[in-house]
């Protein structure tokens, strides 16, 4: 259960304020840089740096202290939980900043999954069903929903991994433009409604622990934890493939 700051914790983080770590220079392998990660691709393995960057909207805004432990962390324990539903890439966080991974072939596809009609990016359900759109990314909408109601049940919206900004695609797209096969599509598909599943049940048992608020004092939002879980439905879902035997296939190195 996640506690309020005590004053010396807060002390701490404001002494780290200038010593963020923003970029790295390992020295070995291939070095990629993403918006949050730093990637070194070895000859059979990868080397992920969470670093403080704090990306948002396609743009690196700022450093923020312990951000890269933090994120790394929590994805760590995320695939740790969820390695019963589908395998995953790592292989030990030897850092707070650092996962070694297996090195995989990796799908150029980001699968997403939402629960709820919201979002203000080119890429959410809500910034294309408000101007009228009733099909996004494959899936057909209902007329007369409303920002941020709950779908009757979770829905898929994949969109294309590009360097400079992804771009909303249907499954009939992926499989036409060879980014998967049919076949590789309904697995993936089928995990990432697994693990979002799973995701908001485990949302739902912190919830349940959770101390009420003090009186005046705004609990956080009801699906904050529930995000975690959408992460690593993308992170997981679109990075899962046959681990490659050859130094030439490398990732992305987005974040």
């Amino acid at each position: 259960m996640v506690s309020p700051l005590d004053d010396a914790a807060k002390e701490k983080i404001k002494a780290r304020l200038g010593k963020c770590l923003g970029a790295t220079d390992l020295s070995v392998g291939t070095k990629i840089t993403g918006k949050v990660r730093d990637t070194y691709v070895l000859e059979d393995k990868v080397l992920l740096v969470t670093t403080d960057r704090q990306s948002a909207f396609d743009r690196q805004l700022a450093l923020v202290p312990y951000k890269g432990q933090v994120l790394n962390k929590v994805a760590a324990w995320w695939f740790e939980k969820t390695k019963h539903i589908i395998p995953n890439h790592v292989i030990s966080t030897p850092h707070p900043n650092v996962t070694v991974g297996k090195k995989c072939t990796i799908f150029p596809v980001e699968v997403v999954v939402r629960g709820y009609m919201t979002g203000s990016t080119g890429t959410s359900v809500w910034t294309h069903y408000s101007t009228g759109e009733r099909e996004y990314c494959g899936v057909a909408l209902p007329d007369g929903m409303k920002k941020s109601q709950a779908f009757a049940t979770p829905i898929l919206t994949p969109t294309t991994k590009a360097e400079d900004h992804d771009a909303p695609i249907s499954p009939a797209e992926i499989v036409a433009q060879g980014l998967m096969t049919q076949g590789e599509w309904d697995y993936v598909s089928a995990k990432a409604l697994e693990l979002f599943v799973f995701g908001q049940q485990v949302a739902k048992e912190v919830r349940a622990h959770r101390p009420a608020p003090h009186p005046g004092v705004r609990p956080p939002p009801r699906c904050s934890a529930a995000a975690c879980a959408c992460a690593l439905v993308c992170s997981t879902a679109c990075c899962w493939s046959t681990p490659s035997t050859s130094s030439a296939d490398t990732p992305t190195g987005r974040s």
